[in-house]
């Protein structure tokens, strides 16, 4: 008995003998990867794509995903858009719709306020349009009421803004963070239950990306 014990022995290879003298091998536990935040957005318009394109371009620790809207702004199907996109089995963290006041009723957009129920939905309404967010990077002291009145105030700082583009000024941080907080004193709640007479709470959807970084690629 002990000689056939012998020839066992023998026969396994030094590394399995090793392994027999260390017990089993430990696996190394894989890192968890931590995906970014995802925000999805629709705009009414070609100014708000324009925007937040270059906002994603810049800040890269949200993964910002962009909605095609067909040239239709209705606000309602812009809600529909979002809707189908969670239908078709996707997911997100955040989701923004972008519109302008536009002269709008409450009552037109009523469903678009009770999607706001979920506190992960931003429904972004600038008055009297989305340039009005752009001034509130700089200091301008004009009383701004029209939509006018705003287009007149952002062409004096800016000779050659174009409607459609996005002015490099209302991309960097400390701008950025200078609208934030005057924004703020106009439009107080994130979360709208009436359309805002004037000022714009874009300020939230903003916020996030910001708050979500490093250092962001320069321009």
């Amino acid at each position: 008995m002990q000689l056939i014990g012998w020839v066992i022995n023998m026969s396994q290879s030094p590394e399995q003998k090793q392994k027999k003298r260390l017990g089993p091998v430990r696996r190394r536990a894989l890192p968890v990867k931590h995906t970014k935040p995802k925000l999805v957005v629709v705009g009414e318009g070609l100014t708000e794509k324009s925007y937040f394109e270059n906002l994603k371009a810049i800040y890269h620790n949200v993964a910002i995903v962009l909605l095609n809207n067909k040239r239709n702004s209705d606000p309602n199907y812009l809600l529909s858009l979002i809707s189908k996109y969670e239908e078709d089995g996707n997911y997100y963290d955040f989701a923004a719709i972008v519109i302008d006041n536009d002269g709008r009723s409450d009552e037109s957009i009523k469903n678009l306020f009770k999607w706001q129920k979920n506190r992960k939905n931003f429904l972004c309404i600038s008055s009297p349009n989305i340039e009005y967010w752009f001034l509130c990077h700089f200091d301008c002291k004009r009383n701004i009421s029209t939509t006018k009145e705003c287009n007149e105030a952002l062409a004096h700082l800016l000779p050659n803004y174009k409607k459609g583009k996005t002015p490099k000024e209302v991309l960097f941080e400390p701008n950025i963070r200078k609208a934030i907080e005057k924004a703020k004193t106009q439009v107080s709640s994130v979360y709208l239950t009436e359309i805002p007479q004037k000022g714009t709470n874009l300020y939230g959807v903003v916020e996030i990306i910001l708050n979500n970084q490093g250092s962001p690629k320069k321009t």
